[in-house]
């Protein structure tokens, strides 16, 4: 199993220019991932509100950070063991990327990349961990001032007035790429979810040319239809089957959890 489970969520995205306080401090999404009806790992979502500087960002800048870490689960790793951890940080009120750290190790394959975004300066400061020679190998990639990356940019979209028909798109930059995504709303939907019977709106994202995944189908994702957006369930394809992943725990939200 490749757990760029998480990752998909990534793609739901558009410019959102006023800020709305609906996400809170230390929110927390926990997810169960299913492949048919075999439940094989745990995904959790975490934000939270900091003041961020860097090596090349040195002034501090009020900032969203959010981690999004996914295991498979102790049984499913004699299979195939994932220890994923993705961090985001983007500006606070604009939602722009201000950097972006993947830390992967899925069966035998492992990943370590970092992304300092320079908007200002049009770039994107890539390194890329090589583990054969133990250092960074250093890309500088253009970028539009209004870039986004994956897990920021998906926040964002929670914070918009969305309505059945909306289709935009946004500029991305990760891994090394440059691309637009489309993000397109397609209908409403009534879901049981840990909330109850909720009202969804089922979106769909979609890249530009081939980046980060390779030989994936539709992503599908249903938000709770109110102020609070809230990621509830998603399906995706992947080169080896499809999987669901079903939210089962929500902490910090808006909406109280259904007894």
């Amino acid at each position: 199993m490749k757990s760029k489970i998480m990752i998909s969520l990534l793609f739901v995205m558009c410019v959102f220019s006023v800020w709305s306080s609906n996400i809170q401090d230390l929110e927390t999404l926990t997810f169960d991932i299913r492949y048919g009806v075999i439940s094989a790992a745990e995904a959790e979502l975490k934000a939270e509100y900091i003041e961020y500087t860097d090596i090349f960002n040195t002034e501090p800048v009020s900032a969203l950070k959010v981690t999004s870490t996914a295991k498979t689960y102790s049984f499913f790793d004699v299979f195939f063991e994932v220890r994923d951890e993705i961090t985001s940080i983007s500006e606070k009120e604009s939602g722009l990327a201000l950097f972006y750290r993947k830390k992967l190790r899925e069966g035998g394959y492992k990943q370590r990349r970092l992304h300092y975004y320079l908007r200002d300066s049009g770039l994107c400061i890539y390194k890329k961990w090589r583990y054969k020679q133990e250092n960074f190998k250093t890309k500088y990639i253009d970028i539009p001032e209004d870039t986004y990356d994956f897990l920021g940019a998906f926040y964002k979209i929670r914070q918009m007035d969305l309505q059945v028909g909306d289709e935009h798109l946004m500029n991305m930059s990760g891994d090394g790429t440059t691309f637009t995504a489309k993000i397109i709303v397609h209908k409403k939907e009534t879901l049981d979810t840990i909330f109850g019977k909720k009202e969804c709106l089922l979106i769909e994202p979609q890249l530009a040319g081939e980046t980060i995944f390779k030989n994936t189908g539709k992503i599908m994702i249903w938000l709770t239809n109110d102020e609070y957006k809230i990621p509830v369930k998603m399906e995706s394809e992947v080169k080896f089957g499809s999987f669901v992943a079903d939210l089962k725990d929500a902490k910090n939200v808006g909406l109280s959890k259904k007894d």
